[in-house]
């Protein structure tokens, strides 16, 4: 209390305040322990929510936009992210994100992933920025340049090893509390298992997906599509499936021929390549798959190089033999951006897709021989002028 007379109080108030006082330990401990305890039900309430929700039967995107609405709604923060990086592609996967604030393309540097497994996933603990202003990460300044001056970390573990993490920024200092970060961190227990469970659906999901297009384009084939219609719907297919350029070529001679692309620079790519002097013959010549994360850093790559072609754009490369039997007659590649990494999956599905050019071309290849049969004996039977009667081994009538 305070009063603008120099003796406002008299030794009554004041008695008469210490006697309030006294009373007001007890009411501020019981408000206190209400307070925690209130709290406490919160945090018990939202891990029982959030474990209700994982033990749903919702698909992994609901199941993700509900569990980041609960995070925020306890939590409250402009920006929140449920992602995952691969350590060996350092590929992310953002498996649900909500932003009040935009982020620039430039806000995050190439090498984040690389950063992200070195701070968090490696070391298995909470990254804590209270002022990402003066942070000595260059990854949290750069958030602070976008206005989140705030940024909390945490990790997803199972088995041991971190799988995937949980992102919160805000746009005010000093946003997240310790007890917020031990909320959190309670509430990544449960999103181990909602992550894999997610990771399987989706991989069901992209296998269903390649085993469709698979079908598709075997139907295309026996639809008796031209071969240029056909070769040309499995690079189209090809590039859709890995999210990046693929190529169709044709073994002629000591040559790879060019037959279909989907590359949007199509004068860049060379219609005819020597069998000798290129990823591509090297495969037809092998019947070998060959895949590389980095075309410009991998040896068997650079050995094909002329000095002219060097430091060109480096690329993710697989290609894989289109083969009929042992007889190779192509190949069919597929690049993405550096970095990305073509596992056996891949080269399975881009396999199943050669085999389909392959059958495509011999197709083409019969119907051609038959069609020069028929105007063989359509120009004998004109010059004979005596229609001409084929016979089988058993003297059955066919022609």
């Amino acid at each position: 209390m305070a009063s603008k007379k120099a003796s406002g109080f008299s030794a009554e108030y004041e008695e008469f305040l210490t006697y309030i006082a006294g009373h007001l330990g007890p009411a501020i401990r019981n408000a206190d322990l209400y307070r925690t305890a209130q709290e406490r039900a919160e945090r018990i309430g939202i891990s029982a929510e959030i474990a209700r929700v994982v033990g749903s039967e919702l698909e992994p995107e609901e199941l993700f936009r509900t569990i980041v609405r609960e995070i925020r709604r306890v939590v409250p923060c402009e920006r929140c992210i449920i992602s995952s990086v691969e350590p060996d592609t350092l590929n992310f996967h953002y498996w649900h994100t909500v932003s009040d604030v935009e982020l620039g393309d430039n806000q995050l540097e190439n090498n984040l992933a690389k950063w992200l497994i070195r701070e968090l996933y490696e070391p298995l603990k909470p990254l804590h920025s209270q002022n990402t202003v003066d942070s000595p990460h260059a990854q949290m300044r750069q958030l602070a340049e976008a206005g989140l001056t705030a940024t909390l970390l945490i990790p997803v573990s199972r088995d041991g090893r971190c799988i995937a993490h949980l992102a919160l920024s805000s746009t005010h200092e000093g946003a997240f509390s310790a007890e917020q970060e031990e909320l959190l961190t309670s509430i990544t227990e449960h999103l181990g298992p909602a992550i894999r469970n997610a990771t399987l659906y989706r991989e069901s999901e992209v296998r269903g997906r390649r085993l469709a297009t698979l079908v598709d384009v075997a139907q295309r084939i026996t639809r008796g599509l031209d071969l240029k219609t056909v070769l040309e719907s499995i690079v189209e297919v090809s590039a859709m499936l890995f999210g990046g350029e693929a190529g169709f070529r044709i073994r002629d001679g000591d040559h790879m021929i060019l037959v279909a692309t989907t590359h949007k620079a199509r004068g860049r790519v060379a219609h005819k390549i020597s069998a000798q002097e290129s990823i591509s013959g090297k495969v037809a010549e092998s019947g070998e798959a060959f895949i590389t994360k980095d075309s410009e850093s991998d040896p068997e790559v650079l050995r094909f190089r002329t000095r002219a072609r060097r430091n060109q754009e480096s690329v993710s490369l697989m290609c894989v033999p289109v083969k009929l039997g042992e007889r190779v007659l192509g190949s069919l590649h597929i690049h993405r951006e550096a970095g990305y990494e073509f596992d056996e999956d891949a080269v399975s599905i881009a396999t199943s897709l050669a085999d389909q050019g392959a059958i495509a071309i011999e197709n083409a290849r019969l119907h051609e021989e038959a069609q020069r049969s028929r105007e063989f004996l359509n120009r004998v039977v004109s010059d004979s002028g005596n229609p001409i009667i084929i016979v089988d081994t058993e003297g059955k009538i066919i022609l």
